[in-house]
């Protein structure tokens, strides 16, 4: 089961037993926010990954669903996230190279000009004696 899959299922399972938000709040006392993000995959909107457990382990456990285990839901979507991670990291390093060459051509260039200052200015010099 992934997390949106997870969503629907909450969602289902309290529109089933006849719950409100405002009866989970005062029985759990998980605020309501956090009721609608988890019912409506806005895992994004948690404060934090603990938070995020801790609810969705409350809420299950009030809503009476087994076989959910968060352990799994969140080993597949942390390993999803490293791919993800290994992904942005392979393109910084590949911006990184980007910008390497370019820095060494700008020095390249630099160091080019100031020959090319220093021969004229010889040359300037020699043709005045």
């Amino acid at each position: 089961m992934d997390l949106k899959s997870l969503s629907e299922l909450l969602r289902r399972e309290r529109e089933k037993r006849g719950l409100d938000y405002e009866k989970i709040y005062k029985d759990t006392m998980i605020l309501s926010k956090f009721l609608e993000y988890a019912e409506n995959g806005k895992w994004e909107m948690f404060p934090s990954e603990f938070h995020k457990r801790a609810v969705l382990k409350k809420y299950i456990e009030y809503l009476k669903i087994e076989g959910i285990n968060l352990d799994d839901i969140f080993k597949k979507k942390d390993n999803l996230s490293e791919k993800e991670v290994e992904k942005d990291e392979n393109l910084k390093q590949e911006v990184t190279n980007k910008i390497d060459r370019k820095f060494y051509i700008i020095i390249l260039l630099f160091i080019i000009f100031s020959l090319f200052f220093i021969i004229v200015n010889l040359m300037l010099k020699n043709l005045s004696e």
